[in-house]
């Protein structure tokens, strides 16, 4: 017992990590307006972080029921990147709609510093809406997926997979 009560003070001293690294996770699916967002960027898990300051929130949404009228953005500010979406089309009901970079459709990109990706091509992800609430509380959940190509440099593409949303609006 005092070998124990001796050496454990030393471990918080010390740093241990008896745990190993901590791994950021992707936040659970949900469709009831709990403000979450997440992806995995080439297998890494991505999630919006305030580093410490108040504005502009990390994630929002805003829904109008107009063309344009659906936006989603979330932000990491300690890792410098973010993601937005928008749609060209009335979006009143849930369903699948494909990521194209061109002002006639549902649209995203995702940038990391001062470099932007757009997804490639016309058939290069999607994003499905599973729950758009615009009565009661007011939110849009779903997820998505893209390659996403680095709008100065072609043969930089990264992959977005795992997507997901329950934001409120």
């Amino acid at each position: 017992m005092k070998v124990m009560c001796f050496f454990l003070p030393l471990l918080f001293l010390t740093g241990c990590d008896l745990l190993g690294p901590v791994t950021r996770k992707l936040p659970p699916e949900t469709q009831e307006g709990a403000d979450t967002f997440g992806a995995l960027v080439d297998g890494v898990a991505w999630r919006p972080d305030a580093d410490g300051q108040l504005f502009p929130l990390p994630l929002a949404a805003s829904y109008s029921g107009l063309p344009r009228g659906l936006i989603i953005y979330a932000i990491n500010r300690a890792e410098d990147s973010g993601f937005y979406f928008s749609q060209s089309t009335v979006i009143r009901q849930e369903g699948t709609y494909p990521l194209i970079h061109d002002s006639n459709h549902f649209w995203a990109h995702f940038r990391i510093g001062e470099k932007m990706y757009h997804p490639v091509g016309t058939d290069g992800g999607f994003i499905t809406i599973t729950k758009l609430d615009t009565v009661e509380i007011g939110f849009v959940s779903g997820t998505f997926f893209f390659d996403a190509v680095n709008k100065e440099d072609s043969t930089d593409i990264i992959h977005i997979t795992d997507g997901r949303f329950d934001v409120r609006f």
